[in-house]
């Protein structure tokens, strides 16, 4: 899958059915090649302007006073 590009302009990644395993899979690969590039140091510029919204359904199970 390495070097092969998958054109997923214009979607929103709001769940996983809505793309084939071979998409999750594209993703997976580029979220650990962010991850490996930012702890070497290496600048990248694939997320600027980007924006994330991020929305948690359950309540934490982590109790209030490990929060403070």
């Amino acid at each position: 899958m390495q070097g092969t590009a998958l054109d997923l302009t214009g979607r929103d990644l709001l769940t996983l059915l809505d793309y084939s395993p071979e998409e999750v899979a594209y993703l997976l690969e580029q979220a650990k090649q962010l991850k490996e590039d930012l702890k070497s140091g290496v600048s990248d510029t694939r997320l600027a302007g980007k924006s994330l919204g991020m929305i948690f359904e359950n309540a934490s199970t982590e109790p209030v006073s490990h929060l403070k």
